[in-house]
């Protein structure tokens, strides 16, 4: 037998001798069965559903929620809906059995338990960045607390004051930070004053969020004019916004150079 097949067959053997960690399922019954587990305080809303209500009075509680136990929310080891909040309320109510599978994964850190919620709940509606900040905002993270309040004292999104806040010129680049708890904020007080022009001028037109956008960048240049830009602004708007761009940048720019 060469060493190849030795280590092959070795390595099969371990395969096949390593034991199989099974699922744990655990059975929801009684109220007291129900309190043991939580919800997510970060999760989405979740609520009883009468489709869910007519398929288990009509099949029976079908599948199982997935459930997680974890100390990284309260430093308390608790159980936690992860998926299936809406089946899990609807059963509870109509007094029938729920059956959850428990998650043996061990989470290091709060952004991978977020991934893990999201990715169990996008089978139907992927998570929006929205509920990524609604999430990190509950859990305390600095930036996303002050990216809420901001994005409150304006009509843009939260993708877009986030492009303002971290330094990003497309509110597309900014995602895949906010996602993962890694947004930060490089330019607060540049950007209050965007979004403090920005309604200034929207007695004379509303500037869409390629615009602001564009507006941010060109409002840090050191030859930046107000007076100047808000006249040209009254001046081109009618036509500017009729304008299918990506960016506005050279436009705006163009209005400010002597």
């Amino acid at each position: 037998m060469s060493k190849v097949t030795k280590r092959v067959e070795d390595k099969g053997k371990h395969l096949f001798n390593e034991e199989v960690a099974k699922p744990e399922l655990i059975f929801l019954t009684t109220d007291e069965e129900y309190d043991q587990i939580y919800f997510l305080p970060f999760n989405r809303d979740y609520k009883y559903r009468d489709d869910l209500a007519d398929s288990f009075n009509e099949f029976g509680f079908q599948g199982s929620i997935d459930i997680i136990e974890t100390d990284i929310i309260d430093g308390v080891i608790r159980k936690y809906v992860a998926e299936g909040q809406h089946r899990m309320i609807t059963a509870r109510r109509l007094a029938i059995t729920c059956i959850g599978q428990i998650c043996t994964h061990k989470f290091k850190d709060i952004p991978q338990l977020v991934k893990y919620v999201a990715l169990k709940n996008n089978t139907n509606k992927k998570w929006t960045a929205e509920n990524y900040v609604h999430v990190y905002t509950y859990l305390k993270y600095i930036p996303y607390q002050l990216l809420t309040a901001l994005t409150k004292t304006c009509a843009y999104s939260v993708s877009t004051v986030a492009a303002m806040l971290h330094g990003f010129r497309s509110r597309y680049c900014v995602g895949g930070l906010i996602e993962t708890g890694r947004f930060t904020i490089n330019l607060y007080p540049e950007t209050d004053y965007t979004l403090e022009l920005c309604a200034k001028l929207s007695k004379y037109g509303v500037l869409t969020a390629r615009m602001a956008l564009a507006l941010h960048y060109v409002a840090s240049l050191a030859n930046f004019d107000e007076a100047k830009f808000t006249a040209m602004y009254i001046k081109e708007y009618e036509c500017v916004k009729e304008l299918k761009l990506d960016d506005f940048t050279d436009i705006f720019q163009s209005w400010i150079i002597e």
